[in-house]
């Protein structure tokens, strides 16, 4: 019957999944609307923590989309470090749980790669989260020139996965670490049984009366009764 150390590969490759799940949706947005000469005013923007950028606009009967990578090149140098800082975290992660599947003993590589991934799936997104606000002091964008990203973006699920993987490899790292470390061999000896244990030779017992003529007998090793000569 399977129990739960056949599943704690599960743990790190979730937390991988979690950290892949960051390059696939917006870890930032910033949202507006109004109303206008024409009808409704509307903006939407986007941001993906490998640098790239949609800007959807709306104003009465128009509307407009422009997407790519972002052209405030201190923001993209910060997008690109932060991205392979995550890469190699989902990596270790990866590798971590596919070992934990193949092994069924206690390895140290495995609480490694696996607490590296964990890691480096927290620095990616803290970084970006403290570093996101430096590019838009300069007013690259003329939209939000004079204030900081954060003034104006809100967070989005992007940017909050990673940390949630991140968790899901620590859970992971320690419950292996937890129900893996008897099977390294750091387990007392396996007691032997009554059924393995060679019988107990018993110590005869000296003779302590003869028995033809009853004589107490007082000394050990004798053969013979000292008082009707009877042999033992």
């Amino acid at each position: 019957m399977a129990d739960i150390k056949d599943y704690l590969w599960v743990f790190p490759i979730i937390g991988a999944v979690l950290g892949i799940i960051t390059f696939l949706a917006p870890v930032a947005y910033w949202t507006q609307s109004g109303y206008g000469y024409y009808g409704p005013v509307s903006l939407d923007w986007y941001y993906w923590i490998w640098g790239f950028t949609t800007i959807s606009t709306s104003y009465g009967p128009y509307s407009a989309t422009e997407s790519g990578i972002t052209e405030n090149g201190p923001f993209l140098l910060l997008s690109l470090v932060c991205t392979i800082i995550i890469t190699i975290g989902i990596v270790a992660l990866i590798i971590g749980g596919v070992q934990s599947k193949r092994r069924t003993e206690f390895n140290t590589n495995i609480i490694v790669m696996s607490s590296i991934g964990a890691a480096l799936l927290l620095i990616g997104p803290i970084i970006w989260l403290i570093g996101a606000d430096w590019p838009y002091i300069a007013g690259l964008e003329s939209v939000v020139a004079g204030e900081k990203f954060w003034d104006w973006f809100d967070v989005n699920f992007g940017i909050i996965s990673p940390f949630i993987g991140a968790t899901m490899g620590f859970i992971g790292v320690a419950l292996y670490y937890y129900y893996l470390k008897e099977k390294a061999g750091i387990r007392e000896p396996k007691k032997e049984t009554i059924g393995e244990k060679e019988p107990l030779k018993e110590k005869p017992t000296a003779l302590r009366f003869c028995p033809q003529c009853g004589q107490k007998i007082e000394q050990e090793g004798v053969t013979f009764c000292p008082s009707c000569g009877f042999k033992f």
